[in-house]
């Protein structure tokens, strides 16, 4: 179970690595195109936000009823 888990570990920690070495290289010109995935996501960016927001707030507020 043990190297299981730690083959787990490694090959996670390889794969996060490199798409963040892909992205880095490749996809990300500016800190707008980071923030804003180069204005591709639009409605869904905008919707995301929303929702993350709206319900962090009832996370740590609770909700009034």
């Amino acid at each position: 179970m043990r190297v299981e888990l730690l083959v787990l570990l490694v090959a996670h920690i390889a794969v996060g690595t490199t798409l963040a070495l892909l992205s880095r290289r490749y996809f990300t010109r500016s800190l707008r195109d980071y923030y804003t995935a180069s204005s591709r996501l639009g409605v869904l960016l905008s919707a995301g936000t929303y929702a993350a927001t709206t319900y962090s707030a009832f996370m740590m507020g609770g909700s009034s009823e």
